[in-house]
């Protein structure tokens, strides 16, 4: 939603005295955006409005103290909330905090003695998206139909839950926000009425925020943090990002875990429940081993996760296995796209002689200038209903399909479903990389050319 970041267009963001939340609100004041300023800490909530009206005091910064999990206190400031910002264009709901279990027990135990503890977490990052949902959003729903977005900031421990000292009851809270985020979306995109208000997830990697210190609106070339973790100010570059490609789960790497290696967490995380795997079996003594052989075979290289993530949102590249490596030059995940048909946040578009993988906001993400497009099907595509409606490849191009592993697709009748793609001077390759061997398929005069899965493809 890249028109949600313009000029005169208004945020609201808690937890914006600092962190993630002051980020966002300075890169909302970079595009000229007027601002309301949501913090439990007055002190520094007076520091970001000074800062961040310094930066254009033409612009509206209005800041409202405010313990987000009180729901009295959100009744108290709506009035003024609505009274100065008649339409919200942007709701980042952010503010969080970490607690500690305080209970006579020791150890592991310690939290399962302390309902308090509990109570305290949910009440500030459940319940204080809910309230701050319950007064904002009658206000974005009733205002002019232009794009509008919400921001819910979650968390991978959300996600992949690690135990121990990782703080079971933020892990629970976060996973609350993951599921209700998810519910909204789905809620406001099915009615006509709201369908112009997108939703994002906001999963941050590990950074350097207000959860671990007093950190309020400074420079943050002074701040002295761990070598892994980001800045805020790159988490809300990221936010950006995400947002401008319709994305709604934002997950941001850090300078300790690239994205490829939260991705597989993610996935062994989700697969404990398939393979009906004992709970949180990353971390239990007999499954640790086999769990990281398992997440490092499918993670890719650091070097190669960015050149073979190209299908947002499919989680298609996951399924790539080292063979990919092998092949210089950026290639287009799409496996997706050929397994169903269609990807939802996928297209490919061929226009003239080049060829395109992009989102369906039109974001750029391979291209090729050498009239060759590449489409890696992974091994785990269980059937094959042809290219997705429109799709062609154009005279000249050529359309190189690889798969990988074992497939119940049959190659020729991937040719034949294709086929009905190609004008009549471009040409497809079809190759298995069981064992590099080529594929016997008779070629069409005009339309197929089959060899060999062999490295030189690339350069053709």
């Amino acid at each position: 939603m890249a028109a949600i970041f313009q000029s005169q267009k208004s945020a609201l963001i808690t937890g914006a005295a600092s962190g993630i939340g002051f980020a966002i609100a300075r890169v909302c004041r970079t595009k000229g955006m007027h601002l309301a300023l949501l913090d439990v800490d007055t002190a520094n909530l007076e520091n970001a409005r000074n800062e961040l009206s310094a930066l254009d005091p033409s612009l509206k910064t209005e800041i409202y103290t405010i313990d987000v999990g009180n729901r009295d206190a959100w009744k108290d400031i709506a009035k003024q909330i609505r009274s100065t910002f008649h339409d919200l264009d942007l709701i980042v709901l952010n503010a969080g905090k970490s607690y500690k279990a305080q209970s006579g027990l020791a150890g592991r135990l310690k939290p399962w003695a302390d309902a308090e503890y509990w109570k305290k977490t949910f009440d500030t990052n459940v319940f204080g998206p809910l309230n701050g949902l319950e007064t904002l959003l009658p206000l974005m729903t009733a205002s002019s139909p232009t794009p509008k977005s919400i921001v819910i900031t979650g968390s991978k421990q959300g996600i992949t839950n690690p135990p121990g000292a990782a703080n079971p009851a933020y892990n629970a809270s976060k996973a609350a926000i993951k599921n209700l985020t998810e519910h909204l979306a789905h809620d406001l995109r099915s009615d006509p009425a709201t369908a112009h208000i997108s939703v994002h997830l906001l999963i941050p990697g590990w950074t350097w925020t207000g959860l671990m210190g007093n950190v309020g609106p400074t420079d943050e070339s002074s701040l002295k943090k761990m070598e892994g973790a980001w800045f805020p100010s790159q988490v809300a570059e990221e936010l950006v990002k995400g947002m401008e490609k319709g994305s709604f789960y934002i997950v941001c790497p850090d300078n300790e875990t690239d994205r490829a290696l939260d991705q597989a967490r993610m996935q062994w995380a989700s697969d404990d429940v398939v393979e009906d795997r004992p709970a949180l079996s990353r971390w239990e003594d007999t499954w640790k081993g086999r769990a990281e052989e398992w997440i490092q075979n499918l993670k890719p290289s650091a070097s190669d996760a960015d050149m073979i993530r190209g299908c947002y949102g499919c989680g298609c590249a996951l399924s790539l296995p080292d063979a990919a490596r092998h092949y210089a030059g950026g290639f287009i995940c799409a496996g997706s796209l050929l397994a169903h048909g269609e990807c939802p946040n996928t297209r490919a578009r061929i226009t003239g002689t080049l060829c395109t993988a992009v989102a369906t906001t039109g974001d750029l993400l391979a291209s090729f200038d050498d009239d060759l497009l590449q489409i890696f099907v992974p091994c785990h595509v269980k059937r094959f209903t042809g290219l997705p409606f429109g799709f062609k490849i154009g005279p000249g191009e050529t359309l190189i399909i690889i798969t990988f592993g074992q497939h119940d697709v049959c190659l020729d009748t991937i040719v034949q479903l294709v086929g009905g793609t190609l004008a009549s001077s471009a040409s497809l390759r079809v190759s298995a990389m069981l064992d590099k061997s080529a594929i016997s398929t008779p070629a069409a005069p005009g339309h197929f050319a089959l060899a060999s899965a062999a490295r030189s493809w690339l350069r053709a």
